[in-house]
């Protein structure tokens, strides 16, 4: 694949013969779109992108042609064997001639709540493993639970809690256990958080900050 660079283009009105103003597109060096690129019948071909400064993808076409330059950097894939939706969550790499993933801190934000979502498993004592979720009324849930348990069990009540796990599957458990339940998903969650912020930290972002190798904590085996 060979990314060529059209660089930027700036709006500016063309007064025709008739006295009508049309909006046209013009770069740096004073070359207009429309004669130079897209009614050129030698313009470069291929699907073409527009991106943001930091080569973000914006948009993305069949053909330069249809580009809208008033958006950001045109930029023309000769030689990309993909489809136009490839491009989404993409940047194009000028430096080193290349289509990469787009790693954002909305990017790691949105794999975190990922992991959240899909859950672990924790151990409780006296019990087994009781898979869980992290989604924000599964924390709701818990921590209501939890906070009765806890009052019950200062009381010197006990009550067995229902508590309905990740798979729908109900357990019956004592105050300690569902104190615990909550004590070690809440650990879990925090230790999600220092992994995001953590691969924020990295400079660059890593490609592959999704990879389980930047978010493996083992869920706690102990409140």
């Amino acid at each position: 694949m060979n990314i060529i660079d059209l660089g930027y283009w700036e709006a500016y009105r063309f007064t025709a013969g008739d006295g009508l103003e049309i909006a046209k597109y013009r770069n740096a060096a004073g070359y207009d779109w429309y004669s130079t690129v897209a009614h050129n019948p030698n313009r470069p071909m291929g699907v073409t992108a527009v991106v943001a400064p930091d080569g973000a993808v914006i948009i993305a076409y069949n053909d330069v042609a249809q580009a809208e330059p008033r958006l950001g950097r045109v930029v023309v894939l000769e030689g990309f064997d993909g489809s136009l939706a490839d491009l989404v969550g993409k940047r194009v790499n000028l430096a080193a001639g290349i289509i990469e993933r787009h790693v954002t801190d909305e990017a790691i934000n949105f794999e975190r709540a990922r992991r959240e979502s899909v859950g672990c498993t924790v151990e409780v004592s006296g019990y087994g493993p009781i898979p869980i979720q992290g989604r924000p009324t599964d924390k709701t849930n818990m921590q209501a639970l939890a906070l009765a348990a806890s009052l019950r069990q200062q009381a010197g009540t006990e009550q067995i809690t229902v508590f309905r796990d990740a798979v729908n599957a109900d357990h019956q458990l004592t105050n300690a256990q569902m104190i615990e339940v909550y004590a070690k998903g809440t650990a879990w969650i925090e230790n999600l958080y220092k992994a995001s912020w953590a691969i924020k930290a990295l400079d660059p972002l890593p490609q592959d900050y999704d990879d389980d190798s930047h978010w493996t904590r083992p869920a706690p085996t102990s409140a």
